[in-house]
């Protein structure tokens, strides 16, 4: 469905007619991939809201996934668009997406390792099997016809809860490329937050028992 509105501002001392159009439409079925994304969407419902308004805006919003598979709801907002269609200049986006219940698996392993802030996350803990809740957002400028349009964007802040998930933590890559081991124990049942704020990562009421050795189920927890 959909609506058009039109709307003429001219006045006493009026420039030439200015003309405004806009267009909602309910979206089903849908299928993308958003870099930003931790995964391919795929039938997704939703709504998107164009306007000519702000030089061309484009807003959507999009859901997906089930109890049963982790859901993600999605909400992206696209300026500038006029001057992209002329060649003048180049979009600006805002993504803002939250996950419930999402299994950590391989296919979430390989979309979070597929930016370098995400790796760097990953790379730390290690996790597997369990579920997470979460929220990030991301910001910035595309330009179609760079290396970049196909870059995942950088995380601009994330919140991330963790679910009876099996890891370590094993430390994170530091800017002389040298690895500082935290814990490396294999632990399981991990629960608590994990965020990110631009080059920061905090760990906060992260609780998990040792998951081998002699000390195997000994309740552990962390923060920093």
């Amino acid at each position: 469905s959909g609506a058009v509105a039109a709307e003429d501002s001219a006045g006493d001392n009026r420039a030439p007619t200015e003309f405004e159009a806009g267009v909602v439409a309910d979206l089903a079925a849908v299928n993308c991939v958003i870099p930003a994304a931790p995964f391919p969407i795929r039938n997704a419902s939703g709504k998107l809201h164009l306007t000519s308004r702000e030089g061309g805006l484009l807003r959507f919003e999009l859901s997906a996934g089930s109890q049963d598979t982790g859901r993600i709801d999605l909400l992206g907002r696209l300026d500038n668009l006029t001057q992209s269609v002329e060649g003048t200049g180049s979009p600006n986006y805002e993504l803002e997406a939250t996950v419930a219940g999402l299994p950590v698996d391989e296919q979430l392993r390989e979309a979070g390792t597929a930016s370098p802030d995400g790796a760097r996350v990953w790379n730390a803990f290690r996790a597997s099997g369990g579920t997470i809740d979460a929220r990030a957002s991301v910001a910035g400028t595309l330009h179609p016809d760079s290396a970049e349009a196909t870059a995942p964007p950088p995380i601009g802040a994330a919140d991330v809860s963790l679910g009876g998930v099996s890891g370590g933590i094993h430390g994170f890559d530091s800017r002389r490329l040298r690895r500082i081991v935290a814990f490396p124990l294999p632990m399981r049942g991990l629960t608590g937050n994990v965020q990110v704020r631009g080059n920061m990562i905090y760990v906060n009421q992260l609780t998990a028992e040792l998951a081998t050795g002699a000390a195997e189920g000994a309740p552990i927890s962390f923060d920093g």
